[in-house]
């Protein structure tokens, strides 16, 4: 389960945050602990093999605060699940960057030192792969083991805190439309029998299931269940 970070000090004044550190706003923090009520309360709870966040501040608070509500003890920083780098647009706002590079925005573009396609959708696929168990159901080094002491089975999911330009690089990745990633919003990814992710569903900053279906859905529990760009260039998180 992918999920994005609740709103950040950048994202509300819609400065492009890349791989700088921007922390949540307090509207963020509002977001968070929102979704956080409703996991608590949540029947039957929805249960994880492990919490993953990318080591960035902004998705780091959140991942705190949803483990606090599942109580999760431990959240596994990994930086492959990063924002793409942005480059010398990090920092700046759509009008900012259209005065520096006019049309760059409208043509989908991107500058010298913005994170390449490849590398993102490389790194984002890499992770994934780790966050999902195996074909054949197996645990991994991410997961529960399923014995008496540790009652998370291997194949229950993984939640992972991340971006919304990772999230749409898979998105386009793998064949699903693009789409704007609202703030604890995110999507479902399982593994086909050959081995390859592919999309099961997508949910709302509620993390309720968006009522546009996905490919091949696959029932889970209500919290953020499955419902029943120009080639070389990223998304960028704004």
């Amino acid at each position: 389960m992918l999920v994005r970070h609740g709103e950040s000090v950048w994202n509300a004044v819609k400065r492009w945050q890349g791989q700088a550190d921007s922390p949540l706003s307090e509207n963020g923090r509002r977001q968070a602990l929102a979704v956080a009520g409703r996991l608590a309360v949540e029947e039957p709870p929805p249960r994880f093999a492990a919490l993953w966040s990318s080591d960035l501040g902004r998705a780091r608070e959140t991942a705190a605060v949803l483990a606090d509500a599942m109580g999760i003890a431990e959240i596994r920083l990994d930086p492959r699940l990063r924002e793409a780098e942005a480059g010398p647009w990090e920092g700046l706002t759509p009008t900012e960057i259209e005065r520096r590079w006019p049309g760059w925005l409208a043509d989908d573009r991107r500058p010298d030192g913005f994170e390449p396609l490849e590398e993102l959708t490389a790194r984002a696929l890499a992770v994934c792969d780790d966050l999902m168990p195996g074909p054949d159901g197996t645990a991994d080094t991410a997961r529960g083991t399923g014995e008496p002491d540790d009652p998370v089975m291997p194949d229950d999911p993984v939640m992972a805190v991340t971006h919304s330009g990772l999230i749409r690089t898979l998105r386009r990745h793998l064949g699903v439309d693009d789409v704007r990633i609202p703030n604890l919003g995110g999507m479902w990814l399982g593994r086909r029998a050959d081995g390859r992710p592919e999309p099961l569903g997508w949910f709302d900053g509620t993390m309720r299931p968006s009522p546009r279906p996905a490919p091949d859905p696959s029932p889970r529990s209500s919290f953020g269940s499955a419902p029943g760009s120009a080639p070389g260039s990223a998304p960028g998180e704004r």
